[in-house]
């Protein structure tokens, strides 16, 4: 509680999240994709699934289509891409 927050510490337009996603090889079988997309709605249909993540403050996006989930993770390596070469930040 003591820690102040970014905005207490000038960083007024700081937006920062996680985010997590399954991921399979390029040109992996289309029926196996579709089978794997269908068992992980399923699974974040369940209600224990739900409150689980709620719980943890986690948010589902739902289903989006791996066109969209690409653009996505292009734009988070885009953004974080920039802050990476602006701090000079190395592997370690």
């Amino acid at each position: 509680p003591d820690v102040p927050t970014l905005v207490e510490q000038g960083f007024a337009k700081m937006v920062a999240t996680n985010w997590f996603l399954l991921a399979a090889p390029a040109g992996l079988d289309p029926e196996i994709a579709t089978r794997l997309r269908r068992t992980v709605q399923e699974a974040l249909a369940q209600p224990a699934v739900k409150s689980t993540l709620e719980a943890a403050g986690i948010v589902s996006l739902g289903d989006p289509a791996p066109a969209e989930m690409a653009g996505f993770i292009a734009g988070e390596a885009t953004l974080w891409g920039a802050v990476v070469r602006a701090g000079n930040i190395k592997p370690a």
